[in-house]
């Protein structure tokens, strides 16, 4: 028995030129954010070491990930509540809301952060080697500031555009 498959694909050029159009700004950007996102870990690689480079990425991933995880959830919450504060009230309960939301956001994240900057000695010691416990600590804390910051950039400000 032969089975005999036959595509027969027609492509719209307009649909195509304008999914083009819309992607293409979209892919950029990604693979910017990905340079930017490891680009510093090829420089700490490239100037000190491979070793160097693992344990800055363990510090600072650690940070970040704790920090904009925590963040994500808090805003996964509450938006929902000034999406209703918005139907119920009008943009000046939505406004109302928001505030109270930021603060919320920014307090668990700066909570983290000081929980994490309290253990960061503690935490680098069971995530790095013994020869790098000095700078993980000092890696840590600074990402987590960061990630404050730019978590609340992304789980606030941008939910504007959205």
């Amino acid at each position: 028995m032969q089975v005999n498959h036959a595509l027969n694909i027609q492509i719209n050029r307009a649909s195509a030129l304008e999914l083009w159009r819309y992607g293409f700004p979209i892919s950029i950007s990604i693979g910017l954010l990905l340079i930017a996102q490891t680009g510093d870990r090829l420089i700490v690689g490239y100037l000190r070491s491979s070793a160097a480079a693992g344990v800055y990425a363990v510090a600072y991933d650690l940070g970040a990930q704790a920090v904009m995880m925590t963040m994500m959830v808090v805003s996964m919450a509450s938006y929902p509540l000034a999406i209703r504060a918005l139907d119920g009230g009008g943009i000046g309960s939505a406004q109302g809301q928001l505030r109270k939301n930021s603060i919320v956001l920014f307090g668990v994240g700066l909570w983290v952060t000081t929980c994490l900057t309290i253990l960061s000695e503690d935490v680098a010691e069971t995530t790095v080697g013994k020869a790098f416990r000095a700078e993980g600590p000092v890696i840590l804390v600074t990402r987590c500031v960061e990630a404050v910051i730019s978590g609340r950039r992304e789980h606030y400000v941008e939910w504007a555009v959205r």
